[in-house]
């Protein structure tokens, strides 16, 4: 049975979404949260630096680098709440 292929493509593809030969957004925006998570020091640690945000990875995307940054910007103050939340 397996993956959908949109799925699939875009779990091949996130790491260097312009070698996806679909051009899916949604694997341009994979890479884009991979790149903020990262960040923030909350990626992956086998992923560590493993993403960049080019102008052909934001066009694929269908974001604007001030949209990337004002993103994880408030994705860090939402963080920094919940850790105070709960006290992580």
């Amino acid at each position: 049975m397996g993956l959908p292929a949109q799925v699939r493509d875009t779990l091949e593809f996130y790491i260097r979404p312009a070698q996806d030969p679909h051009q899916l957004v949604m694997t341009a925006l994979l890479h884009v949260a991979c790149w903020i998570a990262d960040s923030l020091g909350k990626g992956l640690a086998c992923e560590y630096q493993s993403w960049t945000l080019t102008d052909d990875i934001l066009e694929q995307a269908g974001l604007s680098s001030t949209v990337i940054e004002t993103t994880a910007v408030q994705t860090s103050v939402e963080l920094a709440e919940v850790q105070k939340m709960y006290r992580f």
